[in-house]
């Protein structure tokens, strides 16, 4: 893909009853999809989908910067 294109090539969209049944159905879709011929951020998205802070909700805006740099380490957020 060249870089001259908006870096969002496709969005993934899911719904539930509830968080936990969205959430569910979210980690089924990122599981299915197969993405190939370029990088993409779809792995990333199945680890964010486990992990246990989004699960409730316990996020801010520094959550996703602060769960990368731990990751990177090896450290657990």
């Amino acid at each position: 893909m060249p870089p001259y294109y908006d870096s969002l090539l496709a969005k993934l969209i899911v719904h539930g009853a509830d968080r936990a049944e969205a959430l569910a159905r979210a980690r089924v879709a990122v599981a299915q999809t197969t993405l190939t011929g370029m990088a993409s951020t779809l792995a990333l998205h199945g680890e964010l989908l486990e992990q246990p802070w989004l699960h409730r909700a316990d996020f801010h805006t520094g959550t996703l910067e602060t769960w990368l740099a731990e990751r990177r380490s090896g450290g657990e957020a």
